[in-house]
């Protein structure tokens, strides 16, 4: 191994993280779409039932692929609070009130 070698993968990992960020924009703006919905249709921005079917699908697929589930596990839990916090700006944004809490 060389440093061109440590050079080409270190390039290889910027790809991939970029890669990782544009799937997190997108998550983030079907969370958002999501977050509509359920305001429209009169349901809560927490779902938990729904958030720990998120974590173990997650958890799931970390195992089938050969990843360490505590680390989907952690990145979930991020992005679903991520979700949440942004479902719940969008709400208030859209009501214009809120109570002055964090949503999390």
């Amino acid at each position: 191994m060389s440093s061109s070698d440590l050079d080409a993968l270190r390039e290889r990992l910027g790809e991939i993280d970029g890669k990782l960020l544009e799937l997190i924009k997108e998550r983030n703006d079907t969370a958002l779409a999501i977050g509509a919905i359920k305001q429209s249709i009169g349901k809560a921005t927490r779902d938990f039932a729904q958030e720990a079917s998120v974590i173990r699908r997650a958890v799931e697929k970390a195992k089938e692929v050969g990843l360490e589930a505590n680390i989907a596990e952690a990145l979930m839990v991020l992005l679903i609070r991520s979700s949440l916090s942004a479902q719940e700006q969008d709400r208030v944004a859209a009501t214009d009130s809120g109570d002055g809490k964090k949503a999390l």
